[in-house]
């Protein structure tokens, strides 16, 4: 067995991601309540209107449920699952709130604009969320008419800080995007990395970066990938070190269940005459 140890070197800075130590959950999953609450601290809300995408129960992992609760703000869940859709207006049961039971989408009549459009939502959103578990950056890519003061995406935190990473636009599958891909298409619209907690990205408008003190929110400065490094032996074996599970399986790996090559066409040099003809048999045909 081979020696491997992955000696990890961390670039991010607390002083950078500093709302991170803000983190703290009431309802949401990753510290997201505590954090909205320091930045509406610096950017004082207008409309007091949030968007959430893939509300799940309207309070079980919901980032907008403390605002509307405890700070009376209105509030938008869209939730495709009927089921969590019915449990919205249970555990919200206010008119200033909003229930959809759809999809989501980046083009036809289910868009960001075209949804917001039809509930008469203002144009002055203070918050959106955007989990839906894979085509998250093409619904925000998608957003044109509307451009909230801060917005909250689901990124996949296994992706190297220097891979950008879109994943094809489809109902179907479920990759995520790479954090580095949310930063390019943030710069685009106008937006800001203010912090990352965990799966979640926070960006602000440009307007409103200055204000948080932030010396550096380069992606190195903001996060540290859960990385799954490989690298390849002189004989084409294939190493694996870092993280060495699939995140959401709960599945281990070693680098002998990834191999390309079986193991006798790994060898380092040119291969024996017998060894050429089994890898390329001759040709039957006669030559031209």
């Amino acid at each position: 067995m081979p020696t491997i140890i992955y000696k990890q070197k961390t670039h991010a800075r607390a002083d950078c991601n500093w709302l991170q130590s803000h983190a703290r959950s009431v309802t949401s999953q990753g510290g997201q309540d505590g954090i909205f609450q320091k930045i509406f601290e610096i950017i004082q809300p207008t409309s007091r209107f949030a968007v959430e995408f893939g509300g799940y129960d309207g309070k079980q992992m919901s980032n907008i449920h403390r605002l509307i609760t405890e700070e009376s703000w209105n509030g938008v869940f869209v939730e495709p699952d009927p089921q969590l859709f019915a449990q919205i207006k249970i555990n919200n049961p206010y008119d200033r709130v909003i229930a959809l039971n759809q999809f989501i989408t980046w083009d036809g009549d289910d868009t960001f604009d075209k949804i917001m459009s039809r509930i008469g939502a203002p144009r002055d959103i203070d918050l959106v969320c955007i989990d839906i578990d894979g085509n998250d950056w093409h619904v925000w890519n998608a957003i044109e008419t509307y451009r909230s003061k801060v917005v909250n995406v689901e990124f996949n935190p296994t992706v190297s800080n220097d891979v950008y990473f879109v994943q094809c636009a489809d109902p179907a599958v479920n990759h995520g995007s790479s954090l580095l891909a949310f930063i390019e298409l943030a710069q685009e619209k106008g937006y800001s990395l203010v912090c990352v907690e965990g799966v979640d990205a926070v960006f602000v408008r440009n307007e409103y970066f200055g204000l948080f003190n932030i010396p550096d929110n380069s992606i190195d400065a903001m996060f540290d990938p859960v990385q799954t490094l490989l690298f390849q032996g002189y004989d084409g074996t294939i190493f694996n070190c870092g993280f060495q599970s699939l995140a959401w399986k709960n599945f281990s790996f070693t680098y002998d269940q990834i191999q390309l090559l079986p193991k006798e066409q790994r060898f380092w040099g040119q291969p024996s005459n017998q060894s050429r003809q089994m890898a390329c048999p001759a040709s039957t045909s006669p030559p031209n």
